[in-house]
């Protein structure tokens, strides 16, 4: 059955653990969306400083080295290791509005409000000969697609959207990354720098492919909460693995899905025992057998929502 790689959160601990649940071992610290190898020798991540400047490492599973492979990266996120293990595409920040600043406009009885689009208002006060009004803009971070080369760190960034998240490359066709963009799923075709719709629903989010490419496994925010569903690459049919009960006093979430290294059974994350108490559970690929990893969980888990990748399982 292999083990899991996992995170205890976003810029937390990485963890090894074998998959009866023994074995349990500690790797590195201040890990964003741990991602390993095709061969399981290495573990790719990211790390971050105050400023949200980071860069993109690797960590050697069998002597515990790190190596850089890239720095001054904006808010690195997401890396994901191409099926031979020669390059890494990640989601980092470029571009857009950031720390916007109070402005104000002033009108007269014969302007229009002609204000922008995506503002918080601050004040509006009223003057002798108009109104005056003061807003803030709302932060618009855009985020980028870049492929860098393992072993020298040359880099291409990639023709994406504006907001491409969450990137991961299809293991059987070299050619296919699908990721998060601003209004569902993308595909993107790394040999002719093609991207394409996958699917329309915004709330797709984190992909992650079956070890046969044939399926993705998603977190979906459904309503106020999330949720795991696979997607059929094939035929697009949808079908829903975890779901509280309707009339649940706590509407419990499940995300951060990572399938199985034979592809029968996907663990994730969840926070159906307490709200505030995130564990690691697994179940049946069709959703069924769902129950917690650790008989009694020695790590402390926090998943935030923002489709940070906690969980990898392999060989």
């Amino acid at each position: 059955m292999g083990k899991l790689i996992f995170v205890t959160g976003s810029g937390g601990a990485l963890y090894e653990v074998q998959a009866d649940g023994t074995g349990l071992r500690w790797r590195a610290n201040g890990v964003i969306d741990p991602s390993v190898s095709p061969n399981g020798q290495q573990v790719a991540f990211t790390r971050w400083d105050g400023a949200g400047l980071g860069a993109l490492f690797s960590l050697n599973l069998a002597d515990g080295t790190e190596r850089v492979i890239m720095s001054d990266l904006r808010q690195p996120k997401s890396p994901t290791w191409s099926p031979d293990g020669q390059q890494i595409m990640l989601s980092f920040q470029q571009g857009g509005l950031r720390h916007p600043q109070i402005e104000c406009r002033f009108f007269d009885a014969d302007d229009g409000l002609r204000l922008p689009e995506n503002i918080e208002f601050i004040s509006v006060s009223i003057k002798e000969n108009g109104v005056e009004i003061c807003f803030k803009r709302r932060e618009d971070l855009q985020w980028l697609l870049r492929v860098v080369k393992v072993t020298t760190g040359e880099f291409a960034d990639m023709p994406s959207d504006l907001y491409a998240y969450n990137p991961n490359w299809d293991p059987r066709q070299p050619w296919r990354v699908v990721y998060d963009g601003s209004k569902g799923l993308m595909q993107f075709d790394v040999t002719r720098h093609k991207n394409w719709p996958l699917t329309a629903d915004v709330r797709d989010r984190d992909p992650v492919f079956s070890p046969d490419g044939q399926m993705l496994a998603l977190t979906y925010k459904q309503h106020d909460h999330w949720e795991v569903y696979t997607l059929n690459l094939t035929t697009q049919e949808r079908h829903r693995l975890t779901e509280p009960p309707l009339l649940a006093d706590r509407q419990y979430s499940s995300a951060a899905p990572a399938w199985s290294p034979d592809g029968q059974y996907i663990a994730f994350v969840t926070n159906r025992t307490t709200a505030e108490h995130w564990e690691i559970w697994q179940m049946k690929a069709d959703g069924s057998d769902q129950h917690a990893f650790f008989r009694s969980s020695p790590i402390t888990m926090t998943y935030w929502g923002m489709n940070e990748r906690l969980l990898n399982w392999v060989r």
